[in-house]
């Protein structure tokens, strides 16, 4: 087995727990959403939740193509995507940043 296709491994298997993380992140992300606490009957924090929710499914969308290319040896997609989801991975953490700053403000105001 060459250095190459082990490599391939290795990057399939970060990869995939990687995208499993985020499922079983999505999943639990979603029991929240469906129990409406209260600070989530906030318009701001309701709606940045949902784009939150579907920035993970992007993620795990991005986790197959990536595997496919990798899979493929198709080294310019693979990076250019790669490229793109840590791009996008800055807006995620940013928005999960300012979900949790907004809901702090609406439990402090309410305290």
């Amino acid at each position: 087995m060459g250095c190459g296709l082990r490599w391939s491994i290795l990057q399939i298997i970060f990869i995939t727990l990687g995208a499993l993380i985020i499922l079983i992140s999505r999943y639990k992300y979603k029991s929240l959403l469906n129990s409406k606490p209260w600070f989530f009957k906030n318009l701001v924090i309701e709606r940045l939740s949902k784009v939150q929710a579907g920035l993970m499914l992007f993620f795990v969308f991005g986790y197959i193509f990536i595997t496919i290319e990798v899979l493929n040896n198709n080294d310019l997609a693979t990076q250019s995507l790669t490229c793109l989801v840590l791009a996008i991975g800055a807006v995620f953490i940013f928005l999960t940043v300012l979900i949790y700053f907004k809901m702090t403000l609406v439990i402090t105001s309410v305290a």
